[in-house]
């Protein structure tokens, strides 16, 4: 009986020390695999609408330590470079998910006007 009584009070310890998150973590890089740095992340829980969000470093990486487990949309975006969107990303519980970006150039649009009229000399 005292052995049980020990092994029950071992274990609950051990479940009430555990943590139920997960942890998301990956590069951002451009067309051509160089890393985008301060590249912004946010991960939105879709179940919650509860938001993350961190900077990419110097090396294009973002980590998310310590996430509730659930569905995540996961947004990256920074100037000169298009949004990308990944929809759907589960998240289990004690887990390490990796999901790189790569992002591509934003399409530049530029308006040049032309006149036919010649200056005027004096």
């Amino acid at each position: 009986m005292i052995r049980w009584l020990m092994w029950l009070t071992l274990f609950a310890g051990m479940a009430m020390g555990q943590t139920f998150t997960a942890r998301l973590s990956g590069v951002v890089s451009d067309a051509n695999a160089a890393p985008v740095p301060e590249a912004k992340v946010t991960a939105v829980q879709t179940s919650t609408g509860a938001r993350a969000s961190s900077l990419t470093d110097s090396r294009g990486t973002y980590v998310f330590p310590l996430l509730p487990p659930g569905t995540y949309e996961i947004a990256v975006e920074k100037t000169g470079f298009q949004k990308q969107l990944q929809r759907q990303v589960v998240l289990e519980v004690n887990s390490a998910t990796v999901l790189p970006f790569q992002l591509a150039v934003a399409s530049l649009s530029v308006e040049v006007q032309v006149t036919d009229e010649a200056p005027v000399l004096q």
